[in-house]
This record gives structure tokens, sequence and C-alpha cells, in this order.
């Protein structure tokens, strides 16, 4: 997908679906018109799914929140550039987000996810352009430095689940509370490094609830 040829549109971005998917509005208009945008040319690793009538509860992959919160954190609330087009036999529109104020200088997201290694290139199936080719070498870079999801140490594998002690705590503050609560979890949160880490102990009623605060379903 060329998106030289395709004139760039303004908007705002309103919310972060995944790593490679946002919603972008415009800046007039009561509402103001809204779209999906999904970013051309990469794969970001799949978020958790609630189980359905005809689906299975699932998992994030590996950063897959943080491929998330890397947009989120850049992009929500920002104008933006952005290039969009619907393939041939496609429901979704594809394209690439820019931020910054000038288009010729603007910040390649596509680009900074791959260069953070947070998203795969699509390499299958795909005609080789001189823009996947950068993306290619972007990606063979990433993984040569360990970052990202080639390095793993995922926020996700680092949670740690202990609903013995939660009951113990409930029993020592109030003896009958356990019987009414079904499960419990702590998520203790802390980032890896050298320094002094500095992690939460939070208390949640449920599993689902702890995945969903730490992934800001809740804030």
């Amino acid at each position: 997908m060329t998106t030289q040829q395709i004139q760039p549109k303004r908007g705002i971005v309103k919310q972060v679906l995944s790593g490679d998917s946002v919603i972008i509005r415009g800046s007039v208009g009561a509402p103001p018109p809204e779209k999906q945008l999904n970013f051309s040319n990469i794969i970001a690793p799949k978020l958790a799914r609630r189980a359905t009538e005809t689906s299975e509860v699932t998992k994030d992959e590996p950063f897959a929140w943080e491929a998330r919160e890397f947009l989120r954190k850049k992009l929500v609330g920002e104008e933006v550039w952005f290039t969009a087009e619907k393939p041939p036999n496609a429901a979704r529109e594809y394209g690439v987000v820019y931020l910054g104020k000038d288009f010729n200088t603007a910040e390649n997201i596509t680009k900074s996810l791959v260069s953070e290694g947070l998203v795969n290139v699509r390499r299958d199936g795909v005609r080789m352009t001189p823009e996947l080719e950068e993306l290619c070498e972007k990606e063979n870079a990433a993984k040569a430095q360990g970052k990202g999801k080639w390095g793993g140490n995922s926020l996700e594998s680092d949670a740690v689940s202990d609903s013995v002690a939660v009951n113990e705590l409930f029993q020592s503050i109030k003896p009958d509370i356990s019987s009414v609560i079904e499960e419990n979890d702590v998520m203790r949160i802390g980032k890896k490094s050298n320094a002094k880490p500095r992690p939460v102990r939070a208390i949640f009623g449920n599993a689902f609830l702890v995945r969903d605060v730490i992934k800001n379903k809740h804030i």
C-alpha cells in the first residue's frame, strides 16, 4: 500500500483499540464523524477477549498491552495526520498515522511501533514496496537489539496472582466475608530494573477486574 499517493487528512485520535488500530474523529460536527483506522503492513499482538456464546476466553498475547499503551500515551487526544484507503473486498480502512504539525516532518507511528519491537511486519502474501522494505529493516534492527517483544519480559508475564493471601486478609477483616467472594486476586506490579523497584499491591474481587484496571478500562 503506497501511502504517499494518498492525500493526508487531519483528525483527532479519540481511542486506541489495540496496538495496530485506532478511532479517529473529525474536529467539527455534532457529533463529529468517526472512523476506525487499522495500521497498514503490521500486526500487533492480540488483546484478551472475554468469553461469549460462540467463543472461549482468551489471554493477552505477549506485549499486546504494551503496544496499545505505547499508542495510547502518544496519540489519544492529539491532532494527527493520517492516510486511509479501503482495499478491494475489504471491510476495514488501512493507513498510516503521523504525529506532528507539519506532515513532511511528522513522526510515522507505524515506523515507531516497529522500531520499538512492539509489532510484527506483514511479510507473507504482500507485494514488497520501498515502504515495506524499510519496515522490514527496522524490524530486523529491533530483533538484533532485543527490543520489545524480541527481548521478552512483558507486563502480563510479570503479574502475580495470590488468591490465598487475599482470602487470609479478608478472613482477618471479617471472618465470613470470603463466603461472599468466590475469587480473589492480588496483583503485584513492579518494573524490573537494577534500580530500587516500586511495586504496587492492590486487592481486587476477581482476575478479570485486575486485568481491566491495569489496562485502564476503569480509569
